[in-house]
């Protein structure tokens, strides 16, 4: 009887031992359970832009509209002409018309002499009298072109136009004469290109056997150094279609051309 009541007085405090571990770790569950906690939403009334970050707007709107206008101004576009004096940055040449142009030089501006020299050249190498050509971009408000290349030259280009009146198949040349009566051979190169008006007054590709007698003709090449008789063409332009039609189209009489008979009625 004895030993009865203590085994059940163990049981019982086992029991209670475990009720009391275990609610111990239900309560420390529950204490580290995670919250879900919501995070308020970063919307663009909540952030709102400061007078520093609208400066900065601003400024970069001020420089793509002064780019653009930039842009608006500049063209490419060739200066060609006889120098009359040179500085660090800067060349002046009388061009074709004898009007004086000022060309501007930086870092980036490329030198080429005359093809026969093999030493480096530059702005320093320039003499009064020198025939330069120039390709850069012409400023429309300042009239001044910023040269990208600069060429010593020995001639310029020029235009002729004419009728041609003999042709040379072997020599591959034209005797053409212009409305004043002056006469000029054109050397015809295997890098000369010619073109030709259509009849849908286009500009089509053209060559030197489709080239006849009494045909008008624009012609844009060198004078020889030894012959200024003698043009090495560089782009000719056939023009007697458009000449033809232009002399095809009758103008329209007005009332003052009437007859006296057509005024009565």
């Amino acid at each position: 009887m004895i030993f009865f009541l203590i085994t059940a007085f163990f049981v019982m405090l086992y029991k209670a031992g475990h009720a009391a571990t275990v609610t111990s770790e239900n309560q420390d569950s529950a204490l580290i359970l995670p919250t879900k906690t919501k995070l308020p939403s970063a919307t663009p009334e909540d952030t709102p832009i400061t007078p520093s970050e609208l400066d900065k707007i601003q400024k970069i709107k001020e420089m793509v509209a002064s780019k653009v206008a930039e842009l608006k101004l500049v063209e490419k576009r060739g200066v060609a002409g006889h120098v009359q004096e040179t500085s660090t940055n800067q060349i002046t040449v009388s061009d074709i018309n004898n009007k004086r142009r000022i060309m501007d030089i930086d870092e980036l501006t490329k030198f080429q002499g005359n093809s026969s020299s093999s030493k480096s050249f530059g702005i320093s190498d320039l003499k009064s009298g020198d025939l330069i050509s120039t390709v850069g971009l012409y400023n429309k408000e300042t009239k001044r072109l910023l040269a990208r290349f600069v060429y010593l030259t020995k001639t310029l280009p020029v235009q002729f136009e004419g009728v041609v009146t003999d042709k040379d198949e072997i020599e591959y040349t034209l005797i053409v004469k212009s409305q004043s009566g002056e006469t000029k051979t054109i050397d015809i190169e295997s890098s000369t290109k010619t073109k030709s008006y259509s009849q849908e007054n286009e500009l089509v590709k053209s060559g030197f056997s489709k080239i006849d007698i009494s045909d008008k003709l624009l012609i844009t090449g060198f004078y020889d150094l030894k012959d200024k008789n003698l043009i090495i063409a560089d782009r000719i332009v056939i023009l007697t279609y458009l000449f033809n039609l232009n002399k095809n189209i009758t103008p329209t009489p007005d009332k003052a051309q009437l007859s006296p008979a057509l005024k009565a009625q």
